[in-house]
């Protein structure tokens, strides 16, 4: 069964009163996902050849995480 949603407000207001000041991130992608990373990588580096390889890894995942919480934002707006 799923948490209740008080749980998991609870869970959440309690992670967020003690954010990270740093996160470190090492992750592997198979497959499909390899291939569209790299798809979106290539495209990026061509169009921005002033950033690096890091900065462009960065931005892909804050744009992610941006994602996500806008769908969060409007899930949690339809309740």
């Amino acid at each position: 069964t799923s948490p209740h949603p008080s749980d998991i407000i609870s869970k959440i207001e309690k992670e967020l009163a003690t954010p990270p000041e740093e996160v470190a991130i090492n992750l592997i992608l198979t497959g499909n996902g390899a291939k569209r990373y790299h798809f979106v990588k290539s495209i990026l580096s061509s169009s921005y050849p002033e950033l690096d390889e890091e900065e462009i890894d960065k931005y892909l995942l804050r744009s992610g995480v941006e994602r996500e919480l806008e769908r969060i934002a409007h899930i949690w707006n339809q309740k």
